[in-house]
């Protein structure tokens, strides 16, 4: 039992800018996985620009200040690594994995785009595009029309629960790659961010790489979360409900 993960064998570490770092040790594979989120997500865009957390999430692995697109793609290709990021409402969610020698890589491609991301005009207009393809397409199914008509009649119009983190064939039309870099400048930052580290790497190794890409970054106007708007509670109950009770 002693093998499983617990807060006796995971290291905890929080940096001065309030990046929390965990990291467990696990030796038996040669590999390493990385993880964590962002304090970003949909609840800062307005319904106007709904979508927009999340294209600018999935941009970022677009380009940074250190490589472009491809260099981002060979420099994992070679070392047979990978790298993704999603907006979701609450937070902007990274992961990676490689062998534990190549860590450092896989660090400092997400320090560059995450820190530094240059938003390439040719590259969002064949990411935007690859999104409206997927937007149109779901409007054909009827499962994803279902889940979308149930929170839309569940959270009220000033609720981001109540719209798709993907926005909407006609607000990502508009989202422009200002709005991105706006977005970027003033949400983005490292309070609240969490990494996570699992494989074989020791714990002091491992949060050393995180704070050679992390630890000098700052944001001195990151907001707080806004809170949630509150909801009234449900009192009555719908005839389709009820014939089932």
């Amino acid at each position: 039992m002693s093998s499983l993960p617990s807060s006796q064998n995971i290291t905890r570490v929080t940096l001065a800018n309030g990046i929390t770092i965990l990291v467990y040790e696990k030796f038996d594979a040669a590999s390493v996985v990385i993880s964590g989120s962002l304090s970003v997500g949909a609840l800062y865009e307005t319904p106007a620009q709904n979508g927009l957390a999340a294209l600018t999430a999935s941009a970022l692995t677009r380009g940074g200040q250190k490589r472009d697109f491809n260099a981002i793609n060979e420099a994992l290709e070679d070392i047979g690594a990978d790298v993704d990021l999603g907006g979701n409402v609450n937070t902007t969610s990274f992961s990676g994995k490689s062998l534990a020698e190549d860590l450092p890589v896989i660090v400092d491609v997400l320090a560059d785009v995450v820190r530094h991301p240059t938003f390439p005009a040719t590259q969002v207009e064949r990411l935007r595009g690859e999104i409206l393809t997927g937007l149109q397409y779901r409007s054909q199914d009827t499962r994803y029309r279902a889940g979308r008509a149930f929170h839309e009649a569940l959270y009220p119009a000033n609720h981001p629960y109540h719209y798709s983190t993907r926005g909407t064939v006609d607000t990502v039309s508009k989202i422009t790659v200002a709005n991105l870099a706006e977005f970027h400048n003033q949400f983005y930052g490292p309070k609240g961010m969490i990494v996570v580290i699992v494989g074989a790497v020791k714990a002091t190794d491992a949060i050393e790489i995180v704070k050679a890409g992390f630890e000098d970054w700052s944001n001195p106007n990151q907001p707080t979360p806004p809170p949630m708007p509150e909801l009234a509670p449900i009192t009555t109950v719908s005839p389709l409900r009820a014939a089932f009770s």
